[in-house]
């Protein structure tokens, strides 16, 4: 379970998608790697310059630090038009996602990627989008293996990152837990509430509720959505909602008993979205079997 929206029931009109001209500007100007190539010929020039005419040192260190000076502008400029850039980009990313194009999402995650790389922070968020891009394009086991890399090499382990490393754990833990790998769930399910998020219990709760059921207990499921759902509701966004009641009602039509069946859904059963959940049941039977018929049931009303 993430904070970053994936797909929707309700489609964002397309006035609202970011323009892609707003990017043109990000896209010309000189790399982080330029700057540093033109930093090392002129500090390799002065070098040669000193070991030639020694006696010109003092006059050669005054220009070598006003060469850093402007150096270092310009990497703090670099920065922050590579930080604005990985802001728009990833908006529009999480727009995709919301609109259930997941496969321009993950693509789109990719090259950011690669633009932003050698900002940390702006690089492993972007890595972050692409692995919801993967889960909701099907492709579980490579969300799985790309953020699990991710957080063994301890990219969340530094400041401010962190504040994001329950919203990885949990993403790793739901994908293992749809994998059907559910001791690896456990696993990283403990990882994530060691963490000090405020929002731990409303990422987890997805991940909690997969393990639930497939271990046969939707009583426990639905138990589980009762206590995290109305954090939930107030901090997540309505991709990661509509799971939530559609694995809600998957519980509910599996549990035991009438007080379960009969008991009236959050948001009303019939006004769920089946559409876009494909991907929950791409290594998980029971669940495909049960989107499948809802699906075709919405269909024929």
């Amino acid at each position: 379970m993430t904070q970053l929206p994936a797909t929707t029931s309700s489609p964002i009109p397309a006035e609202h998608h970011p323009p892609q001209p707003a990017l043109a500007q990000y896209r010309t100007k000189p790399t982080q790697r330029r700057i540093y190539r033109a930093a090392f010929g002129i500090f390799g020039v002065m070098t040669a310059g000193i070991l030639l005419v020694p006696q010109l040192l003092v006059s050669w260190l005054a220009v070598a630090v006003l060469v850093w000076l402007v150096f270092m502008a310009r990497h703090v400029r670099w920065m922050k038009r590579t930080a604005t850039r990985g802001a728009i980009e990833s908006q529009e990313i999480k727009l995709c996602l919301a609109m259930g194009r997941t496969s321009e999402a993950r693509s789109r995650a990719e090259t950011l990627r690669t633009v932003v790389r050698g900002t940390r922070q702006m690089e492993t968020l972007a890595m972050q989008l692409q692995a919801v891009a993967m889960l909701r394009d099907g492709d579980a086991r490579e969300a799985y293996d790309l953020m699990r890399a991710r957080l063994v090499n301890g990219e969340y382990d530094v400041p401010p990152m962190p504040a994001h490393g329950a919203s990885a754990r949990s993403l790793v833990a739901l994908a293992a837990a749809l994998l059907g790998e559910l001791d690896a769930a456990d696993e990283w399910l403990a990882r994530a509430e060691r963490d000090s998020s405020d929002t731990v219990p409303a990422l987890t709760i997805a991940p909690r509720m997969v393990l639930a059921l497939r271990r046969g207990e939707p009583g426990q499921a639905i138990a589980n959505f009762d206590r995290g759902w109305r954090l939930a509701d107030a901090v997540l966004a309505a991709p990661d909602r509509h799971m939530l009641t559609a694995l809600h009602a998957f519980a509910r039509s599996h549990a035991p008993g009438p007080h379960y069946r009969e008991r009236p859904a959050l948001s009303g059963e019939a006004s769920v979205d089946y559409q876009g959940l494909e991907y929950l049941g791409q290594s998980w039977p029971e669940i495909a079997e049960f989107l499948n018929d809802r699906g075709q049931a919405d269909e024929r009303r």
